[in-house]
């Protein structure tokens, strides 16, 4: 304590102490640069003093509203749910208590007054008026950023299909375009490996011919064409981040990923296989769904990113000729869940299925009214980009990717 009123580090350095006090002061002096003041030292819960650095008194303020915030928790409860057995009902009301924790900060100015916030709505709408550019982050396709005006915060998003219908594929150029778009973006995949992931990702990235990727028929200007591209792209893109699920990860694992690399958006490809430690053993499928399903808009607005995931269609989804939200497997949490969902759907002329061609039907949307639209679904030039004519003559489809297909033959 002398040491300290005296003001004079080096003494606190040289005293080989295991004493409370001493580890303190060697802790304050390493996180402040500066050595605390007496009163500080003599009664390290309380605050008596303004001669310490602001960072300390803020740490303190941070610190006592933890405290506050976790002694109003009813751990008591909490412990009782777990006992019985029951923690999934447990990890729901932790979640609530945080999530409220998260509102709260989040609401900043807003009381919840009704004129006030008319006001303030009203000037930002002043200010925002006759710009076209998107609230949220880009999806990669016009008519679908029209409807939805981008990924949101706190949203839910949904990509369905039936089994092998390309829903990985339409993640993954959603990823691409918000990572283009300059934000950081996180995909987990419960499928695939990271290295699988990444193959395609280098092909989508570079315009490079996935199937020389994919049989390892890489020549070496073709090579050296990559190695420049990932170089340059490196340079001009924030990070992202591929996390490698391989049907284990839970979603404690990933909510602690999201926590500490702090993505703009999670992509979730096979969402249906994510898991969570406190789910019930003998919870029936479509419990299980309908947990997890709670649980994903519940991380959404937790984390207050957008979270994108792909799900299946059921069977009923083949035999009915309109696609609804009532036809995702196991279910129906997810659709009332949902900001909004997407299929994807093949496109069948006279009857006959057009090749390289995919349907994107909106079955849901925040505001706007659902549509659909066309896209190229070309793998191996890993080519989805929409297509201009979704509402012309069918021919002209398939005139367009006639003249893609040459394009890309000329250039590779």
């Amino acid at each position: 304590m002398k040491a300290i009123e005296q003001g004079q580090p080096d003494i606190i350095l040289s005293i080989r102490s295991g004493s409370k006090l001493h580890k303190k002061t060697l802790d304050f002096l390493e996180r402040y640069g500066a050595l605390p003041s007496v009163k500080a030292a003599s009664e390290w819960t309380e605050i008596k003093s303004w001669d310490d650095p602001l960072e300390y008194y803020l740490d303190k303020y941070r610190n006592n509203e933890a405290i506050a915030r976790l002694n109003a928790i009813d751990f008591t409860k909490i412990g009782k749910l777990i006992s019985e057995g029951k923690g999934v009902e447990a990890q729901e009301l932790l979640t609530q208590t945080v999530m409220q924790w998260r509102e709260e900060e989040s609401m900043g100015p807003d009381d919840g007054d009704l004129w006030k916030n008319w006001e303030r709505d009203l000037n930002i709408l002043k200010k925002e008026r006759f710009n076209s550019k998107l609230s949220g982050l880009p999806t990669g396709w016009k008519q679908l950023d029209n409807v939805t005006q981008g990924f949101q915060p706190g949203d839910l998003c949904l990509v369905v299909a039936r089994a092998k219908m390309g829903k990985t594929a339409l993640l993954l150029n959603m990823f691409r375009a918000v990572h283009f778009s300059g934000h950081v973006p996180m995909l987990v995949s419960m499928e695939m490996t990271g290295q699988q992931v990444r193959k395609r990702l280098v092909a989508l990235y570079t315009h490079f011919n996935y199937e020389f990727l994919r049989t390892k028929q890489v020549s070496d200007p073709g090579l050296t064409y990559i190695e420049h591209s990932i170089k340059q792209l490196q340079k001009q893109l924030p990070p992202a981040h591929i996390l490698d699920g391989k049907f284990a990860l839970t979603l404690e694992d990933m909510r602690s990923r999201i926590s500490s690399r702090k993505p703009d958006i999670v992509f979730i490809d096979g969402a249906y296989l994510l898991k969570s430690r406190f789910a019930r053993y003998d919870a029936k499928s479509w419990e299980a769904a309908q947990a997890m399903a709670n649980a994903l808009k519940q991380t959404a607005l937790m984390f207050n990113i957008p979270v994108v995931c792909t799900f299946q269609l059921n069977r009923e989804a083949t035999k009915s000729k309109e696609v609804g939200l009532e036809h995702i497997h196991l279910t129906d949490a997810l659709g009332a869940n949902c900001s909004w969902a997407v299929a994807v759907l093949d496109v069948y002329e006279t009857g006959s299925l057009v090749p390289n061609v995919k349907r994107i039907k909106v079955l849901a949307a925040r505001d706007g009214e659902p549509v659909e639209f066309k896209i190229r679904y070309d793998w191996d030039q890993m080519n989805f980009d929409e297509l201009e004519d979704s509402y012309g003559e069918e021919e002209s489809v398939e005139e367009g990717i006639s003249e893609t297909e040459s394009a890309w033959d000329e250039t590779f």
